[in-house]
């Protein structure tokens, strides 16, 4: 028997919510015609490699590593301007009890950009899938 992994959501919920963010981004970007990404892509490799990297600097720091804070950013550079990225940054584990992992600081290393699924990436949930 197949095991679910906790804190998943069906499929059915996930298209629900990507079609409710589509229609967000057409409803604020209509009169300003910019076309926004509603996706980001990373190669499974870049994030293995990335992940056992923060593991490495946590570890040779006397940190351990909590999770992964993914970060929504916006270049405002020449060529780029107006295009919106994510990037992922390590967060490592408050050792103040009373405190819940949102409040987890970023682990001091640069963080995991340039994923792609297009200029501006956009698909439908779930994509390629019939």
């Amino acid at each position: 028997m197949e095991r679910k992994i906790e804190k998943t959501i069906s499929k059915e919920k996930a298209q629900q919510l990507s079609n409710n963010f589509d229609h967000y981004i057409q409803t604020i970007s209509k009169n300003n015609k910019i076309n926004y990404a509603n996706c980001a892509w990373f190669d499974i490799n870049d994030l293995e490699l990335y992940l056992a990297y923060a593991k490495v600097k946590a570890y040779k720091t006397g940190e351990k590593l909590s999770g992964i804070r993914i970060y929504f950013g916006n270049y405002n550079s020449k060529g780029k301007k107006g295009d919106l990225t994510v990037f992922i940054s390590p967060t490592i584990l408050c050792k103040d009890i009373e405190k819940t992992p949102l409040e987890d600081k970023d682990l001091n290393i640069d963080a995991l950009n340039f994923g792609s699924a297009g200029v501006p990436p956009r698909k439908a949930y779930p994509y390629g899938q019939e």
